[in-house]
């Protein structure tokens, strides 16, 4: 799955430094993250496990896909969830073409 995402930006990845990292709820590492992309947030998808860190990506305007097994908890934030990453698609997010062999 994570091969057919085309960038990946974590916490301590180049380019975020601690302060943003550790903001959430606030949506600056988020909105960091756009930044060292090239990207507008609403260009971004964004994974996390937690509401606090959803909710932080959804105040930076991204898309938010939450890795959860209680997706009740999260139906009025996150734009879509997933039990694992293993059963994320990237073809339904239009991340890849859908004529892909990936």
């Amino acid at each position: 799955m994570i091969d057919s995402i085309p960038t990946v930006i974590c916490s301590d990845s180049p380019g975020i430094d601690d302060e943003e990292a550790n903001g959430k709820p606030r949506p600056n590492m988020y909105l960091a993250a756009a930044k060292a992309m090239g990207r507008k947030p609403a260009e971004c998808l964004v994974f996390e496990r937690s509401y606090t860190a959803a909710k932080a990506a959804r105040a930076a305007g991204m898309r938010v896909v939450v890795v959860t097994n209680d997706a009740a908890k999260f139906q009025n934030l996150a734009t879509g969830t997933v039990p694992s990453l293993t059963d994320f698609d990237a073809m339904i997010w239009k991340l890849i073409p859908a004529n892909s062999t990936e």
